[in-house]
């Protein structure tokens, strides 16, 4: 049985909110919906580059979420990056191509949305980056405290080279699926109580 692990990261206590199986070919933008249909506490979703695109922005809108995540090179990126500002609220209309992954949404047809789009600081090594977000108002959430937020989300990679070195998930030689849950349920269990024992120590 071919399956998919997904964790769910809470950057504010730094253990996994939650942790759930999907089938293999099951899109990772779907995961996130379904997350979001199931959570009823508006949540700031910070989303990895590939959950792209304005439809996504607007169902997270639609289910009283927010979202933060890095923009896709394309047109809007390059015609952002001329303007050489931090930050900068547009309008966006939903057409047909945006919605081409969207098949259960084409009401949303001609639907605009309002989405700010953030420059990051370059540095010597990494080139200025363009975020993306449905926190629109500037004065609320600046521009520094988001690009400072989205650099948390490293974390996560953190989270999970810890999963895979230390508690060594990857090495699994169960063929059961229900044994290979066990094990990966009790290995987040075991990451959350040491997170946990962290975040005490610290305080």
């Amino acid at each position: 049985v071919q399956s998919q692990a997904l964790g769910f990261y809470e950057l504010s206590s730094g253990t996994f909110e939650d942790f759930r199986f999907e089938h293999y070919k099951t899109s990772e933008r779907s995961i996130a919906r379904q997350h979001m249909r199931s959570n009823m506490t508006r949540t700031l979703y910070l989303n990895d580059a590939g959950f792209n695109g304005m439809a996504f922005i607007a169902v997270c809108l639609q289910e009283g979420h927010e979202t933060l995540m890095q923009f896709k090179n394309c047109q809007l990126v390059k015609q952002f990056l001329k303007t050489k500002k931090r930050s900068a609220v547009i309008e966006i209309k939903l057409t047909k191509t945006r919605l081409i992954n969207y098949p259960d949404h084409q009401h949303f047809l001609g639907k605009r949305i309002k989405i700010r789009l953030i420059r990051t600081r370059g540095t010597s090594r990494l080139k200025s980056q363009v975020l993306i977000t449905t926190l629109c108002d500037e004065a609320l959430f600046t521009w520094q405290e988001l690009t400072k937020l989205y650099r948390q989300r490293y974390s996560v990679e953190l989270a999970f080279r810890h999963l895979k070195t230390a508690i060594g998930i990857e090495k699994i030689r169960k063929r059961n699926l229900q044994r290979i849950e066990q094990l990966l349920f009790a290995a987040i269990v075991l990451y959350n109580l040491s997170a946990a024992l962290r975040n005490r120590i610290k305080r």
